[in-house]
């Protein structure tokens, strides 16, 4: 998925990039990550 001048740093491109754990977007000029979740994955939850 590209969406053009979607960048909020640079107004550039920004990409869906799916990495082993996770999914993201990210700035094709400036190099920009937008994570989905505002909290970044731990190996060892706190809830139980």
């Amino acid at each position: 998925m590209l969406k053009t001048k979607a960048c909020p740093r640079c107004q550039g491109d920004i990409v869906q990039v799916a990495d082993r754990d996770e999914r993201y977007l990210s700035c094709v000029q400036c190099g920009f990550v937008l994570y989905a979740s505002s909290a970044p994955r731990t190996a060892f939850p706190q809830g139980r």
